[in-house]
């Protein structure tokens, strides 16, 4: 194997020393060294959701503008709902935004002309999402530019270790040429060959001592972890013990009736029971000591889901599982590559053969590399929305000529709209009407907290301005 220079993961090169044939340290591991690892365009994005979450909601001058996007977005994601909650100090501010984007979603699901168009045409938009995670986009496709350059120092005579996580390798993979598919692809297996090696030294330190918890900020935890999985996200929920199911470490039950309360979306609390039972399942197998891969994510969101709230073997399992199939993907892509490329040579001598269209190879090549088997919770994540969301539709039918209860919550308005593309007609409508019945009470309460706050200053930090624009926020964007 041909020998690789110095790269951007600087002294971390020269801290191990890989055989010919085992990727894994030698002599005692430079923590600090690994600790300056670290992807350009995880750099690039520090700190900035936390920045362009909180102005999103805070900007007077453009509210009206960011309040109509968040209500054609349907809400925003579960991650960056959950960083606005806990960085919510405003509440002037934070209902005056909330009351414009309610405003705004009562807009959309009134408006009649043509029978429900303007609902119709957001629900199946195909670019509607989290507009923190769109400009998290642009921001990616803006640093990766460099990085998919020709002649970005991956070259055929200049190839180096990748400094990029694996998500962020697979945006620069989308954004590059087929020439530099096969060099981007060795220079990524390479880092990930040398994450495994760190890898071991984990697994050795978690068997010599192991902890109740893992700490996904020591190293070389820490350290795999930012390679796999990129940079840590905010999770979904909270960490302030008053709104979080995850922060006593409660059991699928406890978590179960922690959001079978009426001020839950039963979808959201749905999610959270297969997300807590994935989790004890996958702790009952280790205290078993059988490696269960249906437990076990592959995703980096709940890569670091498992990292915060599982124990250590369980969570170095899952990053286990987790390089290990990327290594493996990647060491099959590269050879299917070179076995494509030797295909066509042959092809193109042949009188017969017809050029095809490159982008119709690219596609194809580009997958190879970056096609990594699903994730188990995510899949297990996307039957239990689709069932939820299939039974409280359904539920809705039952109830047709019934009197609804003023205690039920409904859904939040992204799952909303994924009721909204599995019915139509007066299931729709009457789906739609309680859901107004229920924003025109939040609003209500906006003006009356608006007035109360206008005869009295409040000095407690948990007053009724914060209750409703937090209820609003969760009304709006769910809480998975």
């Amino acid at each position: 194997m041909a020998s690789f220079p110095a790269s951007n993961l600087g002294d971390l090169h020269a801290v191990i020393v890989r055989p010919e044939m085992s990727w894994r340290p030698s002599g005692a591991p430079d923590w600090e060294s690994a600790a300056r690892y670290s992807c350009p365009v995880c750099r690039a994005l520090k700190r900035e959701d936390r920045r362009y979450a909180v102005s999103f909601v805070r900007d007077r001058s453009r509210s009206a503008d960011y309040a109509l996007a968040l209500a054609e977005a349907m809400g925003f994601c579960g991650v960056h709902a959950g960083l606005i909650a806990s960085n919510g100090n405003e509440s002037g501010v934070l209902i005056e935004f909330f009351s414009q984007a309610i405003d705004a979603v009562l807009s959309i699901l009134t408006d009649r002309r043509g029978n429900g168009e303007r609902l119709e045409q957001i629900v199946f938009h195909a670019e509607r999402g989290c507009p923190v995670c769109k400009h998290r986009e642009r921001i990616v496709s803006a640093t990766i530019g460099p990085q998919a350059e020709p002649h970005s120092g991956f070259d055929s005579e200049s190839r180096g270790i990748s400094g990029l996580c694996f998500p962020h390798f697979c945006a620069t993979v989308n954004a590059s040429g087929s020439g530099r598919l096969e060099d981007l692809a060795e220079a990524q297996l390479e880092l990930m060959q040398w994450a495994s090696g760190w890898l071991d030294v984990a697994e050795k330190s978690e068997r010599a001592g192991p902890s109740s918890t893992a700490d996904p900020g020591c190293e070389p935890m820490g350290m795999v972890l930012r390679v796999i999985a990129g940079a840590r996200p905010q999770l979904p929920f909270p960490d302030d013990g008053k709104d979080s199911p995850w922060h006593s470490r409660k059991g699928a039950d406890d978590t179960s009736n922690f959001l079978a309360a009426p001020e839950f979306c039963s979808v959201c609390a749905a999610i959270s029971r297969t997300l807590t039972r994935r989790l004890e399942s996958a702790e009952r197998g280790a205290r078993l000591g059988l490696s269960l891969p249906t437990v076990l994510p592959t995703c980096p969101d709940h890569l670091w889901f498992y990292a915060r709230l599982a124990s250590a073997s369980v969570s170095l399992g899952a990053v286990r599982c987790a390089l290990d199939a990327t290594i493996v993907m990647l060491r099959n892509g590269i050879a299917a590559l070179r076995r494509r490329r030797i295909m066509r040579a042959e092809e193109e001598k042949s009188v017969w053969y017809r050029r095809k269209n490159p982008s119709y190879f690219l596609g194809q090549d580009r997958k190879l590399i970056t096609h990594l088997q699903r994730c188990q919770i995510c899949e297990a994540v996307a039957v239990t929305c689709d069932r939820s969301v299939a039974e409280f539709v359904e539920g809705i039918k039952e109830r047709e000529h019934s009197r609804r209860s003023h205690r039920e919550y409904g859904l939040c308005m992204r799952h909303l709209a994924h009721a909204c593309m599995i019915c139509r007609g007066k299931v729709r409508d009457n789906l739609v009407s309680m859901h107004v019945e229920r924003l025109l009470a939040l609003r209500d309460r906006a003006s009356e907290t608006r007035s109360e706050s206008s005869v009295r200053v409040r000095s407690t930090p948990g007053d009724a301005g914060e209750g409703f624009w937090r209820d609003a926020l969760y009304r709006i964007s769910g809480r998975m």
